[in-house]
């Protein structure tokens, strides 16, 4: 039987037309009027978090979190903060509520690349799982359109449900000052439990939509990746298609690879593996037009409703 899952990042919510940037929420109204009311944004590590926002061209919360913790490790230019636990829980809070707004006003989520690649993987019907690194939730954007998701759903880190939470934090091997182990996001009450490894290991094929596959969230794909590209006992051919939104990060992932010691070359010898720029559809660029056209049409003539066409054929040649 034909097993696939589909794998959500960041880059998903932004194909939708969500603002859903740790920049957008850090220069939103919501971020600012909590700031203003609130002595907690001016603490350690909100406050270094406000200075790298302003420096940096490309921000990411999360890695400035390992940095700002690193320093304070290593004695190099920070101190503990008493406040800095207090502070970070507020600014999860902050940036819960936010996103809860933006995923409560976006009214109809634009027709894009994400909106196809998604209609036709509901389609197909072999997919088994989704896993998604965001907090907000496809089937309420789906429901929009009145489509129904009826593929289950993991939340790796926390929803934006009420009875559930955000997971935001790091993850390393280096060694954390023992008071900012509560950065760690398998310190969190609201981590829980998934099957992505074996779901990694028994798929046949793999869609990768807006994750940057790298940084605090390489961890869960390292050991898979570097087991597809070298030769084993067990060793499976799969299909691998990854979205990124252009040239800059998709090389990015290649250079993770390579950094993290995955032959590249080997990965995609030993697998079907194709890198589509959503940037580059989007002004109709000919070369990423095909690879999607043929992505579009692999998941319809590799669907359960064409399976089911094949074996009435027979069915019907044998009468």
């Amino acid at each position: 039987m034909f097993k696939k899952i589909l794998i959500l990042g960041n880059g998903f919510d932004l194909d939708f037309g969500l603002k859903s940037r740790y920049r957008d929420f850090m220069n939103s109204q919501i971020w600012k009027r909590a700031k203003n009311e609130n002595d907690f944004a001016t603490f350690g590590i909100v406050n270094y978090l406000e200075e790298k926002n302003k420096l940096e061209s490309w921000f990411d919360v999360e890695t400035e979190l390992l940095n700002y913790a690193l320093e304070i490790t290593e004695g190099t230019y920070r101190s503990p903060q008493e406040s800095d636990r207090k502070a970070f829980e507020f600014f999860q809070a902050k940036l819960k509520e936010y996103l809860q707004k933006e995923q409560y006003s976006l009214e109809r989520p634009k027709v894009s690349t994400a909106m196809a690649m998604f209609n036709n993987i509901l389609a197909n019907g072999y997919f088994t799982n989704i896993y998604t690194f965001n907090y907000t939730d496809v089937s309420k954007f789906m429901a929009k359109y009145n489509i129904k998701v009826d593929i289950p759903i993991t939340f790796m880190h926390g929803s934006l449900e009420k009875y559930d939470n955000i997971v935001l934090g790091i993850e390393t091997d280096k060694k954390i000052h023992p008071n900012y182990r509560f950065l760690f996001k398998t310190n969190s009450r609201y981590y829980t439990s998934n099957n992505l490894i074996e779901s990694l290991d028994d798929a046949n094929e793999i869609v990768f939509f807006g994750h940057s596959i790298n940084g605090m969230d390489f961890p869960y794909f390292k050991d898979f990746f570097k087991k597809q590209s070298q030769p084993s006992k067990d060793f499976k051919r799969k299909k691998i298609t990854i979205f990124t939104y252009d040239l800059a990060s998709e090389e990015k992932i290649r250079d993770n690879f390579r950094e993290e010691g995955i032959n590249l070359r080997e990965l995609m010898s030993r697998n079907d593996l194709t890198f589509i720029e959503t940037k580059l559809l989007n002004v109709g660029d000919e070369h990423e037009e095909y690879k999607f056209d043929r992505f579009l049409a692999h998941l319809e003539e590799d669907s359960k409703d064409a399976e089911n066409e094949t074996i009435h054929r027979l069915e019907q040649d044998l009468l």
